[in-house]
């Protein structure tokens, strides 16, 4: 049912990679920074990152320490990678921060998927708009900015399979196709839950899609 007159197009590979060179430029600075304000409370003083052994309570926990913070947030799947990161580089700040680099080049590729279907050849001007943006600045330079950056990366990749599986619905309805987009679209959802509580919000964005789409 999509209207021949929305403009879609699939990025090319000289597309992502000039994208992905400028998100790249903006951001490696980060890579030598250091654990600084909500950094040292939630992954420094919190015992619970610095051990694999103690992931289970990690995302069983509070996202800060009870002891610091009387606030009840819940993000598992945040905590969770800080304790991996933890393990992989002892506790270096430059593990923490690699990853966050890399995850917004992930953010930033999938934003120009998702502007390919909607803005046509404009998307390539979204995504580096995107890339080079203030707003993202400061949670890819604070480690505790990888919150925003998980839920963006897996509420991008649920929008994407849910619009996927609505084009593969109307030409194979009983397809396979299907199942594994909405196991996707699923996935994401719970992950991006999991991340940070702002991604509450994506059952409006995908009521949203369905009107576009419409």
């Amino acid at each position: 049912r999509a209207s021949p007159n929305i403009p879609s197009s699939v990025p090319t590979a000289k597309a992502y990679a000039l994208v992905l060179a400028v998100a790249l430029a903006a951001s490696v600075t980060a890579l030598l920074n250091g654990f600084v304000y909500d950094d040292v409370t939630a992954i420094v003083e919190k015992p619970l990152v610095h051990d694999l052994d103690s992931l289970p309570r990690a995302v069983a926990s509070p996202y800060y320490p009870p002891t610091r913070f009387h606030d009840r947030l819940y993000r598992p799947l945040t905590s969770a990678s800080f304790a991996v990161d933890w393990a992989v580089g002892g506790g270096r700040p430059f593990v923490f921060h690699a990853v966050n680099v890399a995850l917004h080049l992930s953010v930033t590729a999938l934003v120009l998927a998702l502007a390919g279907g909607v803005l046509g050849p404009g998307a390539v001007v979204a995504a580096l708009w995107f890339a080079v943006h203030p707003v993202p600045v400061e949670v890819v330079a604070n480690v505790v900015g990888r919150a925003e950056l998980l839920a963006a990366a897996a509420y991008l990749a649920a929008v994407m399979a849910y619009v996927a599986e609505g084009r593969a619905a109307r030409a194979r309805p009983r397809g396979l196709e299907r199942a594994a987009l909405a196991v996707v679209a699923l996935g994401g959802a719970a992950a991006a839950f999991g991340a940070k509580e702002h991604a509450l919000s994506l059952p409006a964005a995908l009521l949203a899609a369905d009107g576009w789409v419409a």
